[in-house]
């Protein structure tokens, strides 16, 4: 009898040992705006966990007796202690602090969530902190605050172009949402698309992709738009030098139906079309192009129950740009329409299902008329849809999985050519149309165990275009273990295949680059990764610091042939060539985020090589983009209410460029006619000038009203007027006339210090 009873004691405890309490529920502010990202720490088990993009949360703890904490960027954190029998829900409010652009802090449950996650190469901005962030020409820009962090280097002077751990523009994946984006700038790459008032936040992954993710080799970025306000109708702007923007929350069904509507338009052709109005008697005036660019973003959510929620997310912008002169009028324009419809289904506080379909757009058309004697016309087009579900289940804080599907049906126009003279009949096309399918599934496992953390997750892909099928699996592992409750280390493998390539000639990205399906001729791009470093929290976590290294091989990388022939072309895959690379680096960064004075600094020191065999004679060399070092500071300081000041230095190696080592001169049969000839040895063999630069910004907020609060944006652009070198051409000398004695190499420069200012608004 004693020993039964042992016996049933032993169970008894067993089974308390492993009994599981849960606590789910949702995160928002006063306004009803769910909160993604927010921090839920439980202090008695130091189990955690965060709120998805609906604001909802799940928590798993051992014990009954829990002591919640929830803290998010901006807000007050939330305390609260209880005990619970098996299941509690919870309605969770978190206040903002006074004045909102008055701090931006990071409690400690957020520093303990970044070394406890396996997760690495991942960055989380919010809109809040970019616009802390100095900003060419007052413009916030989520994308070039992402520049800042270490492992992303920027493109030539001022873009958006991110180039992240030796990849190339187009092996960015950008989702708005989760419907993909394929040009995310405007300006020819100086502003994003992104307007930040209709941003959440945006999710950076180097490398180390959850299963989830995949068609690009070098990054994902997720970009997520904010909710509309559930009760309160209100609305914030801006009016800058060369922008204003408007966005406009409308609770239409409080707490059911809501929706956020934003827009952004630039005024630089009002300019210049009263000038050239001025200027029109004038013979000898060159008229100034009309150029503008515009963006739209909606998002309609509606909570159907409480189980049950269904959003549209949606977002339009084009760049115009017109010129006339004579009889002749040429229009170029280019721009992307998305849009997503998304139903969420909360099963249950541990299965959740989101099912999407989506829908996108981008498209470049340039035309030119000549009175209505003759036009032509050129296009490239690309247009996806998509049907996407995910599963979401989180078993409980050991065991939690992911798995889901998604098919996308790709068309490409390239290069379509139209041409003809009404009058006279006259018609003339060309161009390429292709299709092409592309399926995933995928499926992931995140395990944790006392110190250890592990996630393993399995994508396989299909891709076919041309009666070309083409079939792959990407194995994706990444582990963390705590060697002390303030450090831990991580490594990380990822296998990913791409199969649509950007056709460029160029070294910057442009409206006019061409996205070109994996063929039988173009075979997908391939990639793996290897990467290891470590975290640790110092000086009682008011300091995060992280070291990460890196190791990528790459395969069936893109290029041209020289001399390659891009527009109107039937058979462009005919001018590709393909090869291999190879990078590697070691990435830096060491952060404060609490009180009055914050920022970070960020290192990177990498090596990016290529090598094709009908380029550079078959021998490796090194890309545009590879620059050996790169060094970022940023500083935000609070000096009250009313004062914020802001400061950026960046410092990065020079870009490389293509100049002759050498000359000759040459002339025809008869002596006569002499030119000088560049030799043209090796690719990229120039390295330009180191790129730095200074901004800084100063915030001034006004008191604010009852319903009202406003602040003006001061900020400076290159500060110290630093020439920067945007490319390097040859000009030719001549000491005789019609005569070329000599060479020289110059620089262009884009931008000097450039002062801005921005009024700011909410209502």
């Amino acid at each position: 009898m004693k020993g039964l009873l042992s016996v049933c004691l032993l169970v008894l405890l067993h089974i308390q040992a492993y009994a599981q309490f849960q606590v789910y529920g949702k995160v928002r502010d006063i306004s009803g705006v769910p909160l993604a990202g927010a921090t839920i720490w439980d202090s008695i088990s130091n189990k955690g966990t965060s709120t998805n993009s609906d604001g909802t949360f799940l928590l798993v703890v051992p014990q009954p007796k829990v002591m919640l904490v929830v803290s998010f960027i901006g807000y007050h954190p939330y305390q609260q202690t209880f005990t619970i029998e098996k299941v509690k829900k919870l309605e969770i409010i978190l206040e903002p602090t006074e004045i909102q652009l008055s701090e931006v802090e990071i409690h400690a449950e957020n520093i303990e969530e970044l070394l406890s996650q396996t997760q690495m190469g991942k960055v989380q901005l919010s809109a809040r902190e970019a616009q802390l962030i100095p900003a060419l020409f007052g413009e916030v820009d989520i994308l070039k605050t992402l520049q800042l962090k270490p492992g992303v280097q920027s493109g030539n002077e001022g873009t958006t172009g991110l180039y992240v751990r030796g990849g190339s523009p187009d092996q960015n994946l950008f989702l708005l949402d989760g419907a993909t984006v394929y040009n995310p700038s405007h300006l020819f790459g100086l502003f994003s698309i992104f307007n930040n008032d209709a941003i959440e936040n945006v999710t950076l992954y180097k490398g180390d992709f959850p299963s989830q993710f995949g068609g690009r080799l070098a990054s994902v970025v997720d970009v997520k738009m904010r909710n509309g306000s559930p009760t309160d109708f209100k609305g914030n702007g801006g009016i800058g030098l060369i922008a204003s923007r408007l966005t406009i929350d409308v609770p239409i069904i409080p707490q059911k139906l809501t929706a956020i509507f934003s827009g952004r338009r630039t005024y630089f052709d009002i300019f210049t079309r009263e000038l050239n109005r001025r200027n029109e008697k004038n013979p000898n005036y060159d008229p100034i192009p009309d150029y503008f660019f515009y963006d739209g973003n909606a998002k309609i959510s509606y909570q159907v129950a409480s189980k049950h929620s269904i959003s549209f997310s949606g977002y339009g912008g084009r760049d115009i740009f017109t010129f006339k002169r004579n009889r002749i009028t040429t229009n170029f324009s280019w721009g992307n329409l998305v849009g997503i419809l998304t139903w969420k289904y909360l099963i249950s506080p541990k299965l959740t299902i989101n099912t999407s379909t989506a829908f996108t757009k981008y498209n470049y058309i340039i035309s030119s008329k000549l009175g209505n004697i003759f036009n032509i016309s050129l296009e490239s087009r690309i247009s996806d849809r998509a049907f996407l579900q995910e599963w979401i289940y989180v078993h409980n804080n050991r065991h939690s999985f992911v798995w889901g599907v998604n098919h996308t049906y790709h068309q490409f126009i390239i290069g379509r050519f139209d041409g003809g003279s009404p009058s006279n009949n006259i018609k003339l096309e060309a161009g390429e149309f292709i299709g092409a399918h592309q399926t995933a599934l995928y499926i992931s496992h995140e395990y944790t165990y006392q110190n250890f953390q592990l996630r393993i997750g399995l994508r396989g892909v299909r891709f076919s275009a041309r009666n070309q099928p083409y079939y792959g699996t990407e194995p994706r592992f990444s582990i963390s273990y705590r060697l002390t409750p303030r450090l831990s280390f991580k490594a990380s493998f990822a296998h990913v295949h791409q199969f649509l390539h950007l056709a460029s000639n160029s070294a910057a990205t442009l409206p006019t680059d061409v996205w070109y399906p994996s063929t039988r001729i173009v075979r997908p791009q391939l990639s793996q990764q290897v990467a290891a470093g470590f975290s640790i929290s110092l000086w009682k976590d008011k300091l995060f610091f992280s070291q990460e290294s890196y190791y990528k091989w790459l395969w069936n990388q893109v290029d041209f042939k020289d001399g390659a022939r891009l527009y109107i072309n039937q058979n462009l895959e005919n001018e590709f060539v393909f090869g291999k690379g190879w990078c590697y680096g070691t990435e830096f960064y060491l952060e404060k985020r609490v009180k009055k004075t914050t920022g970070w600094l960020g290192y990177t020191i990498a090596y990016t090589w290529r090598q094709f065999e009908n380029i550079n004679y078959g021998k490796p060399f090194r890309p545009r983009y590879d620059r050996r070092h790169d060094f970022s500071a940023v500083l935000l300081h609070r000096f009250n209410w009313k004062w914020h000041f802001s400061l950026t230095w960046i410092y990065g190696t020079g870009s490389l460029t293509t100049l002759p080592p050498a000359r000759y001169t040459g002339q025809d049969i008869y002596g006569t006619n002499g030119g000088i000839v560049p030799m043209i040895l090796e690719r990229n063999n120039f390295r330009m000038a180191p790129y730095h630069r200074a901004d800084i910004a100063l915030i001034m907020n006004f008191r604010p009203r009852k319903h009202y609060r406003s602040s003006l944006n001061f900020s400076i652009y290159n500060l110290y007027n630093r020439r920067n070198p945007f490319y390097i051409y040859l000009d030719t000398q001549e000491t005789v006339p019609n005569v070329i004695t000599g060479i020289e190499a110059k620089q262009v420069s884009l931008f000097p210090a450039i002062p801005s200012i921005t009024y700011n608004f909410e209502f």
